[in-house]
């Protein structure tokens, strides 16, 4: 029976009687936390096992969860150790047990996490501790990733009920239970709850709209326009490559040559139009640099501003709606290191985590912010994802925060956000940063096709209250895209 509307603690262990839980310990080193902490109280008599496979305890498998429990107030008893091998891990888990029975029968409740190790493990060991414990019931409990749901069984297999998890987990319970820490020198700055904005300089202010409360549009395009332009050959490369130059900078370069020559190519021989097309490639490289030098937005990186403006929506829609969703907190900024790591250890693998979301399963979603592409972006995010499963395993998830700002359609660095986003591995979902309650239009890259997605998400082709575009580009507001990608956390 699910029961949406109660917590798991309403099904299980009805007294206040000791509890003995155990939990076999996986690769997936935050997979049993969450019924760790649903279970065992702090500072009580509770207590609770690893059961550990050959495998396991050479991997160390407990030892970040266990941490975790300990600076929770969580007690461990002795684990309980077993070999890999199927064919004999019966007996062993029996003859475990059996060994230490009058130890473990002085909790009056006993419960068993099924979250971890292989079916096989997880079923001899029900029937391990359901032969040890005939006087009393064994509640069994599993609950899924993608889910804040978990389910019980308190009294055999036909009567499971399921609930939400109600424990609060940190982001600095996942990253202790994979072996990595905040990074002392960027620890980020906590959004939700109870949490800030990060120090934002002028340029970041003015961009994300921290102390105004609405960004300087204009200001944003300038900021994004001196970020291509910061791209541009610094040196007096007359020629520095078709295949170095942006999609933006060759449409460019294009219509300033055509725009120029055929006015003056009439009247010129072939060395005479050589030095011409020569002296209009130089004239406007200058031209690029010079506009690139006295913009007063050089100080201003796209990037640290984009993330900023990202985080301050997040924080919004957290304020407004956080608390009908199974989610703890949520960081930006935060690096990511080695948790034994130390100075003289040389170079620190290191990675960031922009907007990170943890939920009360122990899942983290990781929202990437994107405001200027380049070539790679999918080789960044790739290996982004693969840090990823490093530091949080395999119960994370990445999206990609992008902006569509439809006043840019027609400059050059709207087009190339827009050519990665539509180059993005389509798994990936992406949160597009787009105007607060606005319609979202842009043009795709046919010159013919234009999409139109209103507050409600709804694409069409043509002007506003066109026809429904067979295919075309999901973008959504971006509210809505949160409360898409978090669909299975809402109460």
């Amino acid at each position: 029976m699910t029961e949406p509307s109660h917590t798991l603690s309403d099904f299980a262990f009805q007294n206040e009687a000791p509890r003995l839980i155990f939990a076999i310990a996986t690769q997936q080193q935050t997979a049993n936390l969450a019924l760790l902490l649903e279970f065992v109280r702090p500072n009580s008599a509770d207590r609770f096992v690893w059961v550990l496979s050959e495998q396991a305890r050479s991997g160390g498998w407990s030892d970040g969860p266990g941490n975790v429990m300990a600076r929770h107030g969580r007690q461990a008893l002795e684990p309980v150790t077993f070999p890999d091998r199927s064919d004999v891990m019966f007996e062993a888990l029996e003859q475990a047990v059996s060994k230490r029975i009058e130890e473990f029968r002085k909790y009056a409740h006993v419960g068993l996490i099924m979250t971890g190790g292989t079916k096989v493990m997880s079923a001899q060991l029900d029937e391990v501790l359901r032969q040890a414990f005939p006087d009393r019931p064994i509640l069994a409990a599993y609950n899924e990733v993608m889910s804040p749901m978990a389910t019980v069984w308190p009294e055999g297999w036909a009567h499971g009920k399921t609930g939400r998890l109600s424990k609060s987990i940190t982001l600095d319970d996942i990253l202790e239970c994979n072996g990595y820490r905040r990074g002392k020198g960027k620890p980020g700055t906590k959004l939700w709850p109870n949490g800030t904005l990060p120090n934002a300089d002028r340029g970041q202010d003015r961009y994300a709209g921290i102390s105004s409360r609405e960004p300087d549009w204009g200001f944003i395009n300038e900021v994004h326009q001196a970020a291509s332009e910061a791209k541009l050959p610094k040196s007096n490369t007359i020629w520095p490559g078709w295949a170095d130059l942006t999609t933006d900078q060759r449409t460019r370069f294009e219509a300033h040559l055509t725009n120029n020559l055929k006015f003056q190519l009439p009247a010129q021989g072939g060395r005479g139009i050589f030095l011409t097309a020569r002296n209009l490639v130089v004239d406007w490289y200058d031209q690029q640099r010079r506009n690139h030098q006295s913009r007063p937005v050089d100080a201003t990186p796209s990037g640290p501003a984009f993330e900023l403006l990202v985080a301050k929506r997040v924080k919004g829609w957290l304020d407004a709606h956080g608390s009908r969703y199974s989610i703890c907190e949520a960081w930006t900024g935060v690096e990511i290191i080695k948790a034994n790591w130390k100075k003289g250890d040389g170079q620190q693998d290191e990675t960031e985590i922009d907007i990170g979301i943890v939920t009360t399963n122990g899942t983290l979603f990781n929202l990437e912010c994107k405001a200027d592409t380049a070539d790679g972006v999918n080789k960044d995010i790739a290996r982004k994802r693969q840090r990823e499963d490093d530091y949080a395993s395999i119960g994370s998830r990445m999206g990609v925060s992008f902006p569509v700002l439809s006043d840019f359609a027609a400059t050059g660095w709207m087009g190339r956000v827009m050519a990665a986003r539509e180059s993005m591995d389509k798994r990936i979902p992406c949160i597009d940063l787009t105007r607060e309650n606005q319609p979202i239009e842009f043009e795709s890259e046919g010159p013919s096709r234009r999409y139109w997605v209103d507050k409600d998400g709804k694409v069409t082709s043509g002007e506003p209250g066109g026809k429904v575009a067979a295919g075309g580009p999901d973008v959504l507001p971006f509210e809505r895209s949160l409360e898409r990608w978090l669909s299975h956390f809402r109460h």
